[in-house]
């Protein structure tokens, strides 16, 4: 499960705006947009519904919720895909 982690200065707001790195990483790097749904961690270890409220050219607002129980999102799972996975053979050469 990927999780991405809060900053520091997170205290459990209902909004964060994240710019630098982190906002790069969110909106370049996974593709994610206005309205996409992640989770979070905070430095205390629990977990965060997190959603993209607004995207501008070197940040983004989140907003934020306490995850109950599962979190909403796991960005490592694959919830449009319905079928079988098929069987993999893996050989060493």
């Amino acid at each position: 499960m990927r999780v991405f982690i809060l900053p520091h200065s997170f205290d459990g707001e209902e909004k964060i705006t994240l710019s630098g790195k982190d906002a790069r990483y969110l909106t370049k790097v996974l593709r994610m947009g206005e309205g996409d749904l992640l989770t979070g961690r905070d430095r205390q270890g629990r977990f965060w519904d997190l959603r993209i409220l607004q995207v501008g050219a070197h940040a983004c607002t989140l907003g934020c919720s306490p995850a109950a129980g599962r979190p909403a999102a796991l960005t490592d799972e694959l919830p449009s895909y319905e079928g079988p996975f098929p069987e993999i053979h893996l050989y060493q050469g």
